[in-house]
């Protein structure tokens, strides 16, 4: 399982739907981001894949702290 970022102090990805949930993943466990058609893809260095629709996100932020 992938930690969040501001655990451990480090850049992250965080995805924020348009409901105001967040996803955060360290940077450093990001295995790939695919940007498909209709939806984004998630990749994490441990296996976890999470599709998020295009028309539920709000914003991506890739690198913050």
């Amino acid at each position: 399982m992938a930690m969040p970022a501001d655990a451990l102090g480090e850049r992250a990805v965080v995805v924020i739907s348009k409901d105001g949930t967040t996803r955060e993943v360290a940077l450093g466990d990001v295995a790939r981001i695919d940007i498909g058609q209709g939806k984004l893809t998630l990749h994490t260095s441990g296996g976890e894949a999470n599709d998020l629709a295009y028309e539920s996100l709000d914003r991506m932020l890739i690198g913050l702290p």
